[in-house]
């Protein structure tokens, strides 16, 4: 299915609602997304509860090992802004975060709204891991919100 997608040249801003990186099939949707849209400028993902948690949660392995160079192939030099809502450490969000850092040269910011299931010591854990992930632009900063218990994401 992503081989079909058609190249948007001028699409600028991406929503993804009730998405999913525990789902390989999802995860790697949104690779070919972002190679399908060159002039992105800001995408904005909010993902739906897992069932599993940071420290359950594994990439699958077939990912991590990047076979089609989905990673290395990545041209994200248009890409200045990453929001990511009910974000909740899931390995393939850090992973997928860790990719956005490193071929993002112009990046800005990386707003994340935590889960309100997120544990505080989950979270902390998280956020110091992601201080170590390389940045392609010396501009970009991780920002981290935590949602008060009985909010929601508009």
């Amino acid at each position: 299915m992503q081989e079909r997608l058609p190249i948007a040249q001028n699409l600028q801003v991406i929503e993804l609602h009730d998405f999913s990186f525990a789902h390989t099939n999802c995860f790697t949707l949104v690779i070919h997304l972002l190679r399908k849209c060159p002039k992105l400028c800001k995408l904005e993902i909010i993902i739906i509860k897992p069932e599993v948690s940071y420290q359950s949660g594994e990439a699958d392995p077939c990912i991590l090992r990047d076979p089609d160079g989905w990673f290395r192939d990545q041209d994200l030099s248009d890409l200045r802004t990453v929001e990511m809502k009910s974000f909740s450490g899931l390995r393939q969000e850090m992973l997928f975060i860790k990719l956005i850092l490193s071929k993002a040269p112009f990046l800005e910011e990386v707003l994340i709204t935590e889960s309100v299931d997120i544990d505080t010591s989950v979270s902390l854990e998280v956020q110091r891991e992601m201080t170590s992930f390389p940045h392609a632009s010396p501009k970009a900063k991780v920002v981290f919100m935590a949602l008060a218990r009985g909010c929601s994401i508009p």
